[in-house]
């Protein structure tokens, strides 16, 4: 088979597998949907799904682009310096590739932080509106119970009032924290993507058949898993189908449109810039794995008392299978 028609079966193979991974948990997962029976298996399974998603970001991190990254820094400074550099992104006695995963990981936490102080500000501005129709609402309950005060307005309040109260204040609770939540989905994804994107433009550069046809089996192996983790985090979102769709479409597309842009640029010679460029993203990209691994999945579901040893297992488990699919 000709190489380029060799690299446009590898398109439509990654698209398939991107969109079909991705669409097994948007259709599987009805967030705030169900009874609350229902929603309890529901959050028990998704809980499973975390860990060993977790696991498997671990590994993409560390075992998978950490020394993916290395090895770009390697080549790229190679060239720059006539082959004197130390190896393992190293140059001038400076590990390259574990800062740019240092930067990335600092950025999302920066990132992150600013978000929640811009909605802490926020909600202590409506706070403070509140009060002070609070106290107002007070000044006339306490003139129409006749000195009863507080105590008589909450004595005419029926259980069914007070217990739509108590929905209403942890529904907003859970629409103050949908923005970051959204936030971190949408960092996994552009991570991911960035990857993706640099995998695709990685075949698409090989100039050999059988390199061509093992690069592909090994993306193919692991792309489906890695869309239905990421989409895995969209499927948890309430509402949002509109987001939730182009979020498949978007990281179901990088590979393909790497891969686009790789053939034609396909060349024996290899440019030093483009090889720092991308191994700067690719270790920003890792930084991102490292915040959505220890900061967002593992805190949360260790943090819970119920399955620990389960969570443990698949986290062990997501782990290994990456893993091994990397070693393919």
């Amino acid at each position: 088979m000709d190489i380029v028609a060799l690299k446009g079966l590898g398109i439509g193979l990654l698209f398939v597998l991107a969109f079909v991974g991705g669409l097994i948990p948007l259709c599987c997962i009805r967030s705030h949907s169900q009874g609350m029976a229902e929603s309890a298996i529901t959050r028990r399974v998704i809980s499973l799904l975390n860990s060993a998603a977790a696991g498997i970001f671990l590994s993409i991190a560390l075992v998978h682009l950490l020394p993916d990254v290395r090895m770009i820094f390697d080549k790229a400074l190679n060239i720059t310096h006539g082959g004197e550099v130390e190896g393992g992104g190293m140059a001038m006695g400076f590990d390259w590739a574990g800062f740019t995963a240092g930067v990335g990981f600092l950025f999302v936490v920066f990132v992150e932080q600013l978000m929640m102080w811009c909605l802490e500000s926020s909600e202590r501005t409506d706070n403070t509106a509140s009060d002070t129709s609070h106290l107002v609402k007070s000044t006339t309950r306490e003139s129409d119970t006749d000195g009863h005060g507080e105590y008589g307005a909450l004595r005419e309040r029926s259980p069914s009032e007070c217990q739509s109260e108590a929905s209403i204040t942890v529904q907003r609770g859970l629409d103050d924290l949908q923005p970051l939540t959204s936030f971190r989905a949408i960092v996994l994804l552009v991570s991911l993507s960035f990857h993706g994107l640099f995998e695709g433009l990685a075949l698409g550069l090989q100039l050999e058949e059988q390199d061509t046809i093992d690069l592909l089996i090994a993306i193919s192996i692991h792309k489906g898993i890695e869309s239905f983790t990421v989409l895995l985090r969209f499927a948890q979102l309430p509402g949002r189908d509109v987001l939730k769709w182009s979020s498949l479409v978007i990281f179901s597309l990088t590979s393909p449109i790497g891969i686009g842009i790789g053939i034609p640029l396909a060349d024996p010679s290899v440019n030093a810039d483009a090889l720092l460029v991308n191994g700067i993203l690719q270790g920003l990209a890792t930084g991102t794995f490292m915040f959505v691994t220890f900061v967002e999945l593992l805190p949360v579901e260790l943090a819970g008392k119920d399955d620990r040893l389960l969570k443990c297992t698949c986290l062990i488990a997501g782990f290994g299978l990456m893993c091994g699919l990397t070693q393919i």
